[in-house]
């Protein structure tokens, strides 16, 4: 299925083009879907690439589609690199999402 995406953002963001060209110039896009928000990141991180993250990442089966999700490490360092103050906030939730985890037996 369609995801019927949309840019997120200002008014002149949002009626920008989202073409190939666009997505190759940004550093990162945020969309809307019919799925929820989702965010494509050019450059999630100095330290790494496509190849490190998808060697650690979740795959899963969202809505019939097959998509690999970073793992919490990775996201946890994507967010810290990002430093922006949604992200400092996010850290903490998922900090304590983290030691949840590892209380975890097994």
């Amino acid at each position: 299925g369609e995801l019927a995406a949309v840019r997120r953002g200002s008014p002149d963001v949002v009626r920008a083009p989202l073409d190939r060209r666009a997505l190759r110039a940004a550093d990162v896009v945020t969309l809307t879907t019919r799925h929820g928000d989702l965010d494509l990141l050019a450059h999630p991180d100095p330290g790494l690439d496509f190849g490190q993250l998808a060697q650690r990442a979740l795959t899963t089966e969202i809505m019939g589609w097959v998509v690999l999700v970073a793992s919490l490490d990775d996201l946890v360092a994507m967010k810290r690199a990002a430093g922006r103050p949604k992200d400092l906030i996010e850290l903490e939730v998922l900090g304590a999402l983290r030691e949840e985890i590892d209380r975890r037996p097994g």
